[in-house]
C-alpha cells in the first residue's frame, strides 16, 4: 500500500493507493501519528485508488475513524463507483460508520 498525506486548512486528505489489509498495520500507526500532527477538523480517507480491501483493511480505516474523532474531529471517505472495494463498503453497510463524501 502507498499513501500520501496533504493538509489544506481545516481538512487533511490521506490518499491511499494498492491493497488494505492487515499486513498495513505498521502503516496505518504512521498515517495516524501524521494526522495528529497535522490538526484540522475535517480528514477524509481517499480509497479511490485501493485496489483491494478486506476487512481487517476495513478495521484498520476503523482505527483512524476513531482517533480523528478522539479528538473531536470529523472523518469521511472518497470511493470510487465500481469495484472490489465499493463492493465490500455496500456489503458491509461500511457508509453507515464512516460516510461516502463527494467532492
Amino acid at each position: 500500500m502507498d499513501y500520501r498525506i496533504s493538509s489544506n486548512g481545516n481538512k487533511t486528505e490521506v490518499n491511499l493507493a494498492g491493497r488494505l489489509t492487515f499486513d498495513e498495520n505498521q502503516q496505518f500507526r504512521e498515517i495516524i501519528t501524521e494526522i495528529a500532527e497535522l490538526g484540522g477538523s475535517q480528514t477524509i480517507l481517499d480509497l479511490c485508488n485501493v485496489e483491494f480491501i478486506d476487512s481487517a483493511g476495513l478495521g484498520l480505516l476503523l482505527r483512524i475513524k476513531a482517533e480523528v474523532e478522539r479528538v473531536g474531529n470529523t472523518v469521511g471517505m472518497k470511493v470510487s463507483t465500481g469495484g472490489q472495494v465499493k463492493d465490500m463498503i455496500d456489503v458491509a453497510h461500511f457508509e453507515q460508520l464512516i460516510p461516502i463524501i463527494s467532492d
